[in-house]
């Protein structure tokens, strides 16, 4: 994802061509990339002059006069500036057109998203009001930094990814901030000192700084508008590093666990879906997920393989008589026990219609004829592997286990409070006789 640095790259680049041209026409091919009506969005841009970009944090600014446009990159966004008639990439979801050139947003993920507002708007929006100081800005005090972590026991590259704290650092900068001030990234940011709030301060202006100069860092698929790219990879330090450059050990990647309160919810979502799925099974039914109109389902089927393996997960839309034709795929229940099979005949007309099936393994392909109301759903799509932990989540053993880490979290949960509270009384009483003496 660009950071700080490398928007600012983008920024700088485009705002060597961009003001002073105005908006003729608007071509938006992927309307989610829009965070507004995407008419109101063209009406208000078409015919507007752009005066200039800049960058807020991660976000870009295009300012024209009355209203500003803001664009988030997210994952994979970049612009590029190139002539009309070149033809439309697959990856370019909007098109700004100019006199002499056209404006791309280029998103392989479509991640990105972008508005326009009012100018004297863009700091109270919903984007930018909750977003904190950026990292080089002289307002960027110790004090403030340990005002916002001290109470929080989440680890401290957490705390510096969160982006109403400081604004604009991303896993690259807060990696080699982290490694400048030496401070381990797993610890709580309420152990973090004022002392060391200071170097996280001093490290986070220094690196982007630098890292600004030098066009931000060009790792995967970082690239600025034009071409232009950046070097701060090479002044990195441990992030996409094997070796520390201090003490030539080799560096360890660390994978962040989930925040406590998600894992609880986890937990215990499995928990009820358990005990749903068990009394359903009293009065042998399966309990079925669903996540809109669509249902997924696990199968012991093998009628279906190589195209559906007995541990894909199966996802279906629920469907009409009308909706099934002959090679569909279906999902049906016989005699209690979910099958997956391709429709080869069907006679009779609406919910009173028979349908014969197939599987495609030769080894597994007895015909099957069942009834409109055996149907579960028409076969959509399958997740290779999926099925099989879902059949984990299903199973009563795994009730137990879940029920056994929760008692287990919820006896560390506690001990970790007492350990810190007690911690928390210590570091006061040492601060209370150092000013006593």
């Amino acid at each position: 994802m660009p950071e700080i640095a490398e928007v600012r790259t983008v920024a700088r680049t485009l705002n060597r061509s961009l003001p002073g041209n105005k908006i003729k026409d608007i071509n938006v091919i992927y309307d989610r990339i829009i965070d507004q009506d995407t008419n109101e969005f063209k009406n208000i841009l078409i015919g507007k002059t752009i005066e200039s970009v800049s960058s807020f944090g991660k976000y870009l600014l295009f300012n024209l006069g009355e209203y500003t446009l803001i664009s988030h990159l997210r994952m994979e966004g970049k612009y590029f500036i190139k002539k009309a008639e070149e033809p439309i990439e697959k990856h370019e979801h909007v098109i700004f057109i100019f006199d002499d050139f056209t404006l791309r947003y280029h998103d392989t993920r479509k991640f990105g998203r972008m508005r326009v507002l009012k100018t004297e708007d863009v700091y109270s929006s919903k984007e930018i009001k909750k977003l904190g100081i950026e990292p080089d800005n002289d307002s960027l005090t110790k004090e403030y930094i340990y005002k916002s972590i001290h109470n929080k026991n989440k680890p401290i590259k957490t705390l510096l990814l969160d982006q109403s704290i400081i604004n604009g650092l991303g896993n690259i900068y807060v990696d080699e901030v982290l490694f400048a001030s030496n401070i381990n990234p797993n610890r709580s940011g309420s152990s973090i000192t004022l002392d060391e709030c200071d170097k996280i301060r001093i490290s986070s202006k220094a690196i982007i700084e630098k890292a600004t100069e030098l066009g931000g860092s060009t790792i995967r698929s970082y690239t600025s508008s034009l071409g232009v790219t950046g070097h701060y990879q090479d002044y990195l330090k441990v992030h996409t590093k094997e070796i520390c450059p201090n003490c030539k050990n080799k560096i360890k990647k660390i994978i962040s666990a989930l925040p406590r309160k998600v894992l609880w919810l986890i937990l215990i979502l499995m928990i009820i879906y358990n005990v749903i799925n068990t009394v359903y099974g009293v009065f042998n039914k399966k309990l079925d997920l669903r996540i809109g109109k669509a249902t997924m389902y696990t199968t012991e089927d093998k009628t279906m393989i190589p195209t559906i393996k007995t541990n894909d997960l199966i996802i279906t839309k629920k469907c009409q008589p009308d909706d099934l034709n002959l090679q569909d795929i279906i999902i049906f229940d016989e005699n209690g026990i979910t099958k997956i099979q391709r429709i080869t005949k069907i006679q009779g007309h609406g919910e009173n219609s028979y349908y014969t099936t197939k599987g495609d393994n030769n080894y597994h392909n007895n015909n099957v004829i069942i009834e409109y109301n055996q149907i579960k759903g028409k076969f959509e799509k399958r997740i290779p592997l999926l099925g099989l932990i879902v059949k984990m989540l299903q199973s009563k053993i795994t009730t137990v286990f879940v029920i056994i880490i929760l008692v287990l979290l919820f006896v560390f949960n506690r001990d970790m409070k007492m350990k810190s509270i007690k911690r928390r009384k210590n570091k006061k009483i040492d601060q209370l006789r150092k000013q006593n003496n």
